[in-house]
């Protein structure tokens, strides 16, 4: 277990001492001494009342400072709630990926994205945020003959025709229409959370993509979480969590099976991460990687540890010999 995030006790406890010390003193100013002078009944209850009050703020100032007094907990427990703080860089939010806070296409920085090089085995990743989340890992895990060019972005997913928030929408038809056409990539993968409503759009997205890439693959929904996965980790045995009242497998597995009927019926290279990860049913879903970093950070986003491991299975950026090299076309030549 990382040990990184572990809670610096020596000074929460000397907080504690010193708040005690101060608690200790209001009461004996505040309430004892008042009491044992002569003081109207009045007097005396109004005293009584503002002692507690006071006491009763101390009380509240307390368990902010100590972020809501975290020696209740155990290690693993701070350790895996640590968790919810993460911070996920790894998506390029605001270059590479856009959001609502970044809702122009104009922030698409394509000198840092697209990384094209006729003289490698080039992959583009294509999708939402649950594209978003492969980028750190996939980068990670590419050799120096490969690279990877990122277009991602929320709220929409990338199937046409597109529909959704007009920021994404932009960057899809950039990505998938545009971009495709100037660069031949060897590989491409769609990756996002996908709708029921996405089966229909599939086919005919993937066949577009075929007439300009080698091979198109896409990666299935993962499998999500009733609330974020470090909160039920932090408050959950590992074999507690494992059941269908914590995570969405029977939803999610159904819309899987959905997608593989699709893919199999128009021959689309179809990644099922339901599989991956739950291999023997609800029951038997990885929520945490060989190292005990939480498989996600959210209801289903991947930390990049997360990513890493996963991502490692998938077999998707190794570069195949049948595959050759493309080199970047004039969009003319394609008309």
């Amino acid at each position: 277990m990382n040990m990184n995030h572990e809670y610096p006790k020596i000074a929460h406890e000397l907080t504690l001492l010193v708040i005690s010390i101060l608690l200790g003193y209001l009461s004996w100013r505040f309430i004892e001494l008042p009491f044992s002078a002569k003081q109207s009944t009045k007097s005396k209850s109004r005293t009584f009342v503002s002692s507690l009050a006071v006491s009763g703020a101390l009380v509240l100032l307390m368990i902010f400072s100590l972020n809501g007094l975290p020696n209740r907990f155990n290690e693993q427990q701070l350790y895996y709630s640590s968790y919810m703080n993460y911070s996920n860089s790894g998506f390029r939010t605001g270059k590479c990926f856009l959001t609502g806070g970044y809702s122009d296409i104009t922030f698409y920085n394509k000198d840092e994205c697209d990384t094209f090089d006729e003289t490698k085995f080039n992959i583009l990743l294509i999708g939402d945020s649950h594209a978003a989340h492969w980028n750190s890992a996939f980068s990670e895990l590419l050799n120096d003959k490969q690279t990877l060019t990122q277009v991602t972005s929320s709220g929409c997913r990338p199937v046409i025709p597109f529909k959704g928030e007009h920021y994404c929408i932009d960057l899809m038809e950039f990505g998938m229409n545009e971009l495709i056409k100037f660069h031949r990539f060897n590989r491409i993968i769609l990756s996002a959370r996908w709708w029921e409503s996405d089966l229909a759009k599939l086919p005919s997205t993937v066949e577009h993509l075929k007439q300009y890439s080698d091979e198109v693959v896409v990666i299935g929904r993962t499998i999500e979480y009733y609330q974020y996965l470090p909160r039920v980790l932090a408050t959950n045995e590992i074999s507690d969590i494992k059941n269908d009242n914590q995570n969405k497998y029977t939803e999610l597995k159904n819309l899987d099976d959905d997608f593989k009927k699709i893919a199999n019926e128009n021959g689309i290279k179809y990644v099922s991460l339901i599989d991956v990860l739950c291999p023997q049913g609800y029951n038997a879903c990885q929520a945490v990687t060989a190292e005990s970093v939480p498989i996600a950070f959210d209801y289903g986003h991947f930390t990049h540890e997360g990513a890493l491991e996963v991502g490692a299975k998938l077999d998707l950026l190794v570069t195949r010999p049948n595959l050759t090299k493309r080199k970047s076309v004039n969009v003319d030549d394609t008309e």
